[in-house]
């Protein structure tokens, strides 16, 4: 029986008129052939694609982001201070927490050593507390601290999309120096069932593994709505390189979606994190010390909310979400007197509850006018065993944004926020963008000014009376103030349509911070800095030489200042800079190579308290994955591949040269 092939053979065709390339030109050759030929061979004859086959071309598709402006946007038509991670592409890359992905992205400084060492991220010189991390615009609790990055699991992640710069407007306080969204898996965007599990080993008896499950079907066999649900998690422990410095963490992200319809969807996001950890100290702490501390934590979310389409043009979402972090630590002496043991030195145990609810609305009132706004109520409150205390904090803050293009690739918007507190004063923050891209060059121009506003929050406050006075009185009385943030940008993004696609940014950034929150080491109290500054150049640069090859890089210069004393803020590198290769040469085989380099970091001895340069460093990394079957690969890295010794937190060194090697099955 003969099959009628002409359709197919003239779609091949019509394609080949359009594309350009060697291959293509194969194509368009043939087809003229069959053209002359096809009144003599009559149906059933082969069409270009039996005769000249051809992959289908790679096609990189513009990613959708919505932490710069909370609607759903275009990468390409957005600020060149976002940043977007495929999540896709992290677990080839073995890069499992937050602060490896951190650490290559330009405009951050991860601080991060050994697995389980306390990490930070400043962005831009901002103080890492004032970046806003959220998951699918829930605000996260990081406790008493600043978010320990190095144990942030990247388990069931879509992408991880980030914002440098004041975004208080959109975003609330705590976003003075910008926001890092997490987006977990949307069940819905999934065709069917897919899963997998892992298992890695490696040095300093590292062993992890994970999981991760979507689906998304019908609820009943006669419909009446889909049910979707994403989960992914994980479970590592390590000895480390030093003693009492091991570490074990789990971590779990489910995800649960019903969609009534194309236009009503309800869904409930959790998030489960634990650890316990030694606690080893500095390394002035002399080895086999008679004291031993521990600590251990909790960290949860709970989110139930919903998503309301009107037409094409309106959309409603609502959220609550309650959020738990706990953190338990305990320090033992070992006496010999009246008889050895190891007995009670010190134990606390502090708990910071949050509660918020957030409505986000927008409409499209025309092709050249779009409004946004919503508003925001978070409560927080603290305890704390050791002090017998308790203290809670509310606010709650409408906010709205207008957009306007009144040309085409013009685009303009303002932002105005109103924050009311119930320990401080009101205030209000604002913000406006101007961008302009030209279609000819694949040119986008972008400016923008923003001012930041943000209450030293419950958790700085208590820490604070943790590590300060300790009397209750001391919270009461606290004389720390707001922090402040006037910042403006102008930035540059080009894509280049040459090889397989080039991409380059930059962006000229200026911080002027107000009573900027500093820590005193030696007397172990905050202060206020009355102005700061920090200002800076990011260049990034993404070049696919064809689909197989990308080479990327970054850099960021900075320049920062306490006003008060003209000293350099600490921990904040002059220069750092990432450059990148992936390889990908089959289909069954991934290879890459990333370095990193600081420069000029500025610290405090952790013996002396004085202020010491940190030494710089390079830190290296290599990774592979290999294909065995289409549901079975093996993967490996070597981490600190130069074996740098060096810390970004003085007195806690980095781990030395270690390996991984692990396997991964998929459904």
């Amino acid at each position: 029986m003969k099959h009628d092939t002409t359709p197919r053979r003239r779609k091949n065709c019509a394609i080949a008129k359009t594309n350009s390339g060697h291959r293509s030109l194969a194509r368009q050759t043939f087809c003229a052939a069959a053209a002359i030929a096809a009144p003599f061979l009559g149906a059933g004859t082969l069409s270009a694609a039996d005769i000249v086959p051809d992959k289908p071309a790679v096609t990189h598709l513009d990613p959708i982001v919505v932490v710069a402006t909370r609607v759903p946007e275009a990468l390409s038509t957005v600020s060149p201070s976002v940043n977007f991670i495929d999540a896709s592409q992290l677990a080839p890359a073995g890069n499992y927490t937050l602060d490896n992905v951190l650490r290559e992205q330009p405009g951050f400084y991860a601080l991060s050593g050994s697995t389980g060492n306390v990490a930070s991220v400043f962005t831009r010189g901002a103080e890492s507390r004032m970046t806003l991390i959220t998951l699918d615009g829930r605000r996260l609790n990081p406790g008493l601290s600043n978010f320990d990055t190095s144990v942030f699991s990247t388990d069931n992640l879509a992408s991880i999309q980030a914002m440098r710069g004041a975004t208080s407007t959109l975003h609330g306080a705590n976003a003075l120096g910008g926001i890092i969204d997490l987006r977990s898996v949307d069940p819905f965007e999934n065709e069917g069932v897919s899963g997998g599990i892992s298992g890695e080993v490696g040095s300093f008896d590292y062993r992890r593994g994970a999981f991760d499950y979507v689906s998304a079907s019908p609820l009943t066999k006669q419909g009446g709505g889909r049910l979707g649900v994403s989960v992914g998690g994980s479970w590592s422990e390590t000895d480390n390189n030093r003693p009492n410095s091991h570490l074990r963490t789990t971590s779990l992200l489910p995800r649960f979606d019903y969609k009534v319809n194309d236009a009503l969807t309800f869904n409930v996001l959790t998030r489960y994190h634990d650890y316990e950890t030694g606690l080893p100290g500095d390394n002035t702490v002399p080895e086999g010390h008679d004291a031993l501390s521990n600590a251990n934590g909790t960290n949860v979310l709970i989110s139930p909310g919903f998503k309301l389409k009107i037409g094409e043009n309106f959309s409603l979402q609502t959220y609550y979400s309650f959020t738990r972090n706990e953190y338990e630590s305990n320090t033992r002496y070992y006496s010999t007197w009246p008889a050895p043991a190891w007995t009670p030195l010190s134990y606390d145990k502090n708990t910071v509850d949050g509660h918020e609810f957030t409505l986000i609305a927008n409409w499209k009132i025309t092709d050249i006018v779009a409004i946004g706004g919503g508003f925001t109520f978070e409560e927080k409150s603290y305890d704390s065993v050791a002090n017998h205390y308790h203290e809670s904090m509310n606010s709650a803050s409408p906010w709205l944004r207008v957009s306007v293009t009144p040309i085409k690739n013009l685009n303009l918007s303002l932002g105005v926020r109103h924050d009311e507190f119930s320990d401080y004063k009101s205030a209000t923050t604002g913000e406006a963008n101007v961008s302009y891209r030209i279609d000819a060059t694949g040119t986008t121009f972008h400016a923008r000014i923003a001012n930041a506003y943000s209450t030293p929050d419950i958790a700085t406050i208590a820490y604070d009376l943790s590590y300060g006075y300790g009397a209750p009185a001391h919270f009461e009385t606290n004389s720390l103030k707001p922090e402040k943030n006037t910042a403006w940008e102008i930035g540059i993004k080009q894509q280049v349509n040459v090889l397989d696609g080039i991409n380059f940014g930059a962006v000229f950034f200026d911080n002027d911070f107000t009573d900027l929150i500093q820590w005193d080491y030696a007397n172990h109290v905050g202060y206020n800095i009355n102005k700061a500054r920090s200002q800076g150049i990011e260049l990034n640069a993404d070049v696919r030489l064809f689909s197989s090859l990308r080479l990327y890089g970054n850099a960021t210069f900075l320049k920062t200042e306490n006003k008060q004393t003209g000293a350099r803020l600490l921990r904040r590198p002059d220069f750092a800079a990432t450059l990148g290769v992936e390889h990908t040469p089959s289909e069954k085989l991934t290879v890459g190579f990333s370095a990193t380099y600081v420069h000029g970091v500025e610290d405090v001895d952790a013996a002396t308290y004085a202020t010491v340069d940190n030494k710089d460093y390079t830190y290296a990394r290599l990774y592979a994955r290999y294909l065995i079957t289409k549901n079975v690969e093996v993967f490996g890295r070597i981490e600190n591949l130069f074996d740098q010794t060096y810390w970004v937190v003085n007195g806690y060194p980095s781990l030395p040269v270690s390996a991984y090697v692990g396997v991964r099955f998929r459904l």
